[in-house]
């Protein structure tokens, strides 16, 4: 891309707009790269030069700003963070680190003006700053401990001292962001303005109007003792959540505030070479790969859909529908029954309110939900999605009488679970504009995009762009009897179901999935499903497996018929309402011939799924397990766990030799390298 031209004394840049106005220079970020703005190696070089024309003729007041909608800046994209040497890292942190001290150490003002998202190493830029503006809608965030990290470039060593040490440690240690209001209650931000006052905040902040006093609790956290105690608490909290074993940099991050808070030289350098040493760890690897597999799911469409129509009021429509609203987005709601819609309409405030949204956006949302009894939103939407648990003829009906209603070009989806899209192929005008959807209650944020053999790729791809759209990540799958994300958490939970009946006991089955990294043991995550859906889904895989499955173990379909389903009623495979509690974390790893039986089904779920090429790679199988069943995010996934660890098909022979042909490895592991 042409460098750009600045009209003034500065020295070209690809990625900053440089203003010089009177006694005020405007750093303008406006990066090259498409996406949002990310504070990357290249934009701090540049940023360095800029400080040198600055420091050459000094202004009253340097302000930093974005001209992308998305926010300031985002942190280091996940492919320069992938396979880091210490070296190389110990390099960037410093470097980065250096720009940044410059910028601090400016004699004049500095002010960051922070709209829409500002995090990672564009928050660490931005507390550089001496001032930091927020406008209305403003997010901020410390997002690198979910890439198994923590903030560098003097991010740790800023927050910590900026606002309560406490809170920035918990923003740091969870990687959650901050809603603008936090922000300013908390002092990250010195004022949060609409976008028509940012102009008279900016002056402020420069004549010293925002300067603001130290807390009591900030200043005694410098203090040994207390810091001490603190850092105690918030490693016994942390090994709770995300266990040292597994995830380091949450006890790094510790480490360094509670060794050199008091010291803000100190804990920069200690920051820098604990970034590098995580860097180079198994854990950052791993959780790098996860975040790059996340950011390949998401997509862009240069035909958005605009308006959608749902049929159907029932519990699955309306959270689909409400959604959709939330999301930004029109939809009309069929439905004949007038007090399912009204229903709806209440459902759908329920879920605003339960997610946490400003009563304006759940306002918002409901406007946009139009209850449409009569169906004159079929002809309208860009996107049709029929829902419904009819009998299949109903559902086979209703799809043959869309084909004559429907818009040209617009698209038509499936969200009930057992239809097949090659059964519904042949009942409509255009099958390439056919496809599925399967939204989980289970997994919210992730959604299966089903696709048959005459799918249109355009509009695989105009549905993956949609499903971004609506905050929720697109994962591209072939239609098959069950969803991909339920093939993998069945092979996870039948075989337990299987150990029990042989005589394990069931908190060593959950202690063994835990100590391998798992959120959840497959115990516990029967009970919270439901057994009664546990049962359902099972019956499923052994009706439609083209191989040997766990049989289904007589007593399973007993206490669902004599209603012990799980945690919803009290009783399940734990007694609930009899205080019983699923284990913690164990304290030493279990028998690998316990966690095998558990964790390497998953890994050959996953790669007969390539086999029977419902995925199109390994990588958006690694990602549904991960993203959508919760497996070891800091194992990068089945496939590439099973890639590092080596030998998984001959341990699944092992177990099929002791156990039965239900071990036997897939053929889809051939095609793995």
């Amino acid at each position: 891309m042409t460098a750009l031209v600045p009209d003034n004394a500065f020295p070209e840049t690809e990625n900053w707009r440089p203003e010089r106005k009177g006694g005020q220079v405007t750093l303008w970020l406006d990066c090259a790269r498409a996406g949002p703005n990310r504070v990357t190696r290249q934009v701090l070089d540049e940023l360095n030069r800029l400080l040198d024309a600055i420091a050459a003729d000094m202004p009253d007041a340097v302000i930093l700003r974005a001209r992308r909608p998305e926010g300031l800046a985002d942190g280091l994209p996940p492919e320069d963070l992938t396979d880091l040497e210490s070296a190389v890292a110990q390099d960037l942190a410093e470097a980065g680190a250096s720009v940044l001290d410059r910028l601090a150490g400016l004699p004049c003002a500095t002010v960051a003006v922070m709209h829409g998202r500002t995090s990672g190493t564009g928050l660490s830029l931005a507390l550089a700053c001496d001032h930091r503006i927020g406008i209305e809608g403003m997010t901020c965030a410390f997002p690198e401990i979910c890439l198994g990290l923590h903030p560098f470039m003097g991010g740790t060593v800023r927050l910590t001292r900026m606002m309560d040490p406490l809170e920035a440690m918990q923003m740091m240690l969870t990687g959650a962001p901050l809603t603008g209001v936090r922000a300013k209650a908390l002092g990250l931000v010195d004022a949060l303005v609409p976008e028509c006052h940012v102009s008279e905040a900016v002056r402020a902040a420069v004549e010293r109007r925002l300067d603001r006093t130290e807390s009591l609790r900030t200043a005694a956290m410098r203090l040994g003792p207390a810091r001490r105690m603190s850092a105690s608490r918030l490693r016994s909290e942390s090994e709770h959540v995300t266990p040292y074993a597994f995830y380091p940099a949450p006890f790094a991050l510790i480490a360094l505030w509670e060794e050199h808070g008091f010291d803000p030289k100190a804990m920069q350098q200690a920051e820098t070479a604990s970034f590098s040493r995580l860097a180079e760890s198994a854990a950052s690897r791993n959780l790098t790969r996860v975040s790059r597999l996340r950011a390949a799911l998401e997509a862009r469409n240069d035909e958005p859909i605009r308006t959608v129509h749902v049929i159907g009021a029932g519990k699955r429509g309306t959270e689909i529908a409400a959604c959709i609203a939330a999301g930004g987005l029109r939809v009309t709601l069929e439905d004949p029954s007038l007090d399912q819609l009204g229903q709806a309409v209440h459902r759908t405030a329920r879920l605003c309110d339960e997610t946490g949204r400003p009563a304006a956006d759940r306002q918002a949302a409901l406007d946009r939900l139009i209850p449409d009894p009569k169906g004159h939103g079929r002809s309208r939407a860009d996107l049709v999605i029929a829902t419904g648990d009819e009998e299949i003829a109903d559902r086979h009906e209703l799809h043959r009488a869309l084909a004559d209603v429907m818009a040209r070009g617009a698209l038509l989806v499936s969200a009930t679970p057992h239809l097949r899209l090659a059964e519904l192929a042949g009942l409509v005008r255009s099958p390439s504009r056919l496809a599925g959807l399967r939204f989980s209650e289970d997994v919210p944020g992730l959604v299966e995009v089903t696709a048959h053999r005459q799918t249109d790729p355009k509009t695989r791809a105009r549905l993956a762009a949609f499903i971004t759209c609506l905050g929720q990540l697109p994962l591209a799958v072939m239609d098959a009897p069950i969803g991909l994300v339920e093939r993998l958490i069945a092979a996870y939970l039948m075989e337990a179901m299987v150990m029990i009946d042989e005589g394990h006991d069931k908190r060593d089955l959950d202690c063994a999935a835990l100590g391998f990294g798992m959120p959840v043991g497959p115990v516990t995550l029967a009970d919270k499903l439901g057994l009664d859906r546990c049962l359902a889904l099972f019956h499923t895989v052994t009706e439609t497996s083209d191989c040997a499955v766990a049989a289904i173990p007589g007593w399973l379909p007993e206490m669902v018929e004599d209603g012990h389903t799980g945690i919803a009623t009290g009783t399940g495979l734990y007694l609930y309402a009899k205080g019983e509690k699923p284990p913690l974390l164990p304290v030493e790893p279990a028998s690998p011939d316990i966690s095998d039986r558990l964790v390497l089904p998953i890994c050959d779920a996953a790669a007969s799924s390539l086999r029977r090429k419902i995925v199109a790679d390994a990588d958006t199988a690694d990602a549904a397990a991960v993203l959508g069943m919760g497996f070891a995010p800091f194992r990068g996934g089945p496939l590439h766990y099973a890639k590092v660890r080596g030998g998984v098909p001959d341990r699944l022979r092992t177990l099929a030799a002791r156990h039965g042909e239900r071990f036997m490895p897939d053929a889809g592991w051939g095609g793995l390298a």
